[in-house]
């Protein structure tokens, strides 16, 4: 596996992501009942914008620095709790810190909450480790995110949010990435469960959430935010989130 999130952190793909997965965090803790995040791809947890990585594609431009422009108080309202957990992570880690899902979720839970975070990069996991390391909540696996999910779901809370996001580089990704959705949802009925998706390309995106709908999961939400026109050999042109059980 060669894929580093770092490349790509905070990019506008990020900002759907963590935006809908603050909000659902958010709602989870109304209740006193603990709840678990299960991440099947974490990632390192922790991206610096001004890092080799990120400066070389400056991804993070077209999203999460679009975020300094002006904004309705509505949007503002809704961005709340996800700009909450980047503070969090500048305060902890310096400015141009850009938090991926394990430490969002970090963020927004408490101390009750539980985590369990999986990477397979051998970098980033060591990575990814590092950064939980002291944190009692946090629990880092290193699995083939299929076998982990199997393992991990359904968790002891019963409560909870799944989220899979792959890299979609592989030919079997897409179809790799369906089946564990419909396996989590077997596994874990009850759960809020969310699967990323890239568009690109003319119709993958389409064909993608055809295939998601066709699986017939109850409680479905699709959410898909397009930043420009998909073109086959375009890069990303937006991304879409499948929410089964969204709060």
């Amino acid at each position: 596996m060669n894929y580093r999130h770092a490349y790509h952190a905070g990019n506008h793909g990020d900002v759907l992501k963590h935006v809908a997965l603050s909000r659902i965090l958010l709602a989870l803790g109304q209740k006193e009942k603990p709840f678990c995040f299960v991440d099947s791809h974490a990632g390192n947890g922790i991206y610096r914008l001004n890092g080799e990585e990120a400066s070389k594609t400056r991804e993070w431009e077209e999203g999460f620095g679009k975020l300094t422009e002006p904004i309705s108080d509505a949007v503002e309202e809704l961005l709340k709790p996800y700009r909450e957990a980047v503070a969090s992570a500048c305060e902890r880690f310096g400015a141009l810190t850009y938090p991926g899902s394990p430490w969002i979720a970090h963020a927004l839970s408490r101390q009750q909450d539980r985590l369990v975070l999986n990477e397979l990069h051998p970098v980033d996991f060591g990575m990814l480790g590092e950064t939980f390391r002291h944190i009692g909540k946090a629990i880092v696996r290193k699995e083939d995110a299929r076998l982990f999910l199997k393992q991990a779901l359904p968790p002891k809370e019963r409560r909870g949010v799944v989220l899979i996001d792959p890299a979609y580089e592989e030919k079997d990704d897409a179809e790799r990435a369906l089946a564990s959705l419909a396996d989590a949802h077997k596994r874990f009925a009850s759960g809020v469960l969310l699967l990323w998706y890239p568009v690109k390309g003319v119709t993958f995106a389409d064909q993608f959430v055809a295939t998601a709908r066709a699986l017939q999961l109850p409680e479905m939400l699709h959410i898909e935010l397009r930043v420009r026109e998909a073109f086959e050999g375009g890069g990303l042109a937006g991304s879409g989130i499948i929410a089964v059980n969204p709060p």
